[in-house]
């Protein structure tokens, strides 16, 4: 397959979107999980999208988009974007759309309260280390093919031109944690993300990984 790497631009929002709800359970869609799509779309990718979009790749084929990595180079910073600009528009969201009257999703609200009073979605902070995150995520029938490795690769020589010391990411992917670990990745905890059980049909594991970089 003929791989183009190259830069995110404003017409690539759409496509991104999609690939983030298709792919946001463990490479399965957020359907299984939330009924809702723009809200998820929104909650996934609109930090990167509309406030840190010189931090995307993306992989195309044919003119296709197939996949995407979005960085963070600083998460202290991304945090308070999310807390003054992007939670106030999801709150807004959440309560013109009814969006909790939906049985799946009020069901996932009180799991993930549950999740919450077991401490399963407690991390401990890494920022001094691993100041930058990042989330990539490929279509089905593209993984294993190369293009996650191609993706990474533009990220990591960014933000390591840039200074930036370390990048850590979340995933409940034991297919995903193994291509981090031959990636340079390491471990930094492992947990458990209980209330996505029952969507996603198996126990639902939570890692964190992180490389070291400049």
């Amino acid at each position: 397959m003929n791989v183009i790497i190259r830069r995110y631009a404003s017409e690539d929002r759409e496509a991104l979107r999609q690939i983030a709800f298709d792919t946001a359970l463990m490479g399965r869609s957020a359907q299984l999980f939330f009924d809702g799509p723009e809200f998820i779309k929104d909650v996934i990718t609109m930090y990167f999208t509309d406030y840190e979009p010189q931090s995307i790749w993306l992989a195309e084929i044919g003119g296709v988009v197939v996949g995407y990595i979005m960085g963070a180079k600083d998460e202290h910073e991304m945090n308070e974007v999310v807390l003054t600009k992007i939670l106030p528009h999801l709150c807004v969201e959440f309560l013109r759309s009814g969006i909790l009257l939906k049985e799946k999703n009020w069901r996932l609200a009180i799991g993930a309260l549950k999740s919450f009073l077991k401490g399963e979605t407690h991390r401990p902070d890494f920022y001094q280390e691993y100041p930058s995150i990042l989330h990539i995520n490929l279509k089905d029938g593209f993984r294993g093919s190369g293009t996650g490795t191609a993706l990474l690769a533009a990220l990591v020589d960014d933000f390591s031109r840039s200074g930036i010391k370390g990048v850590r990411l979340g995933t409940m992917s034991d297919a995903a944690a193994a291509f981090f670990r031959k990636s340079g990745f390491s471990l930094l905890f492992h947990g458990q993300l209980s209330f996505l059980n029952e969507a996603a049909g198996h126990e639902v594991p939570g890692y964190l990984f992180g490389r070291k970089l400049s």
